[in-house]
């Protein structure tokens, strides 16, 4: 049972911390993108990164989207890194052409 609700857990913080990790690291000066295909976690990524720093999404130093992580995002693009949390080294090569 705890490994569960660990595992729900980990799935319910962990666009929000990447996020949130990702953009601390590049000490605000660039943008981080998060892709989800679960409506309700981005909007929960959303609503905890607006509840500690707003001004994250406000400045597009975050950007929250609902889609299908594995065909990227070319809006932003092209991008200095990017972080794969479930995938193979096919899906990577893909999102870096």
């Amino acid at each position: 049972m705890w490994v569960v609700v660990a595992d729900i857990c980990k799935l319910l913080v962990s666009l929000f911390c990447r996020c949130s990790a990702f953009s601390k690291l590049m000490e605000d000066n660039g943008t981080v993108v998060g892709i989800d295909h679960i409506n309700e976690l981005v909007e929960l990524s959303y609503n905890n990164i607006s509840k500690s720093n707003k001004k994250l999404i406000d400045d597009k130093k975050i950007i929250l989207k609902v889609g299908d992580g594995r065909k990227g995002y070319n809006n932003c693009g092209p991008y200095n890194a990017i972080h794969v949390g479930a995938g193979n080294i096919s899906l990577l090569l893909f999102l870096i052409k």
